[in-house]
């Protein structure tokens, strides 16, 4: 079983940022992180577990942070979602959320601001 990682390891020494394009975060929404951390890290051995970095306390206890052995640098975090939001009453986007590395969000926004008026993004 996975075990959560107090001292830094290679992999968390200096974080080297994957190629534009790919994914950079995953995020997972839990009403239980720690009951969800314990499902992941049974099915998923080869995960790293580890405070999440520069969090507060507070958040310490909302966040459970992972990192997938390949690719190198692809990690993510379990996160706490409000008490009483059931799965069926999350707002759209509330699920699992993937980001993307990109090289200026600015530079990303614009494009995807002209596909949008242009309709190219309609039922997306």
């Amino acid at each position: 079983m996975a075990t959560e990682t107090t001292t830094p390891v290679p992999s968390q020494q200096k974080w080297q940022p994957p190629p534009v394009g790919s994914p950079c975060w995953v995020e997972i929404p839990a009403q239980d992180v720690d009951r969800l951390k314990e499902f992941y890290a049974t099915l998923f051995e080869s995960w790293e577990w580890r405070p999440a970095h520069g969090a507060s306390t507070e958040d310490q206890m909302q966040i459970r942070h992972y990192s997938f052995a390949e690719p190198k640098g692809l990690s993510g975090g379990i996160i706490k979602v409000p008490d009483g939001c059931a799965p069926s009453e999350q707002a759209m986007g509330s699920g699992m959320t993937v980001y993307y590395m990109v090289e200026s969000l600015q530079l990303e926004a614009a494009p995807a601001s002209q596909r949008r008026k242009k309709g190219l993004m309609d039922g997306i």
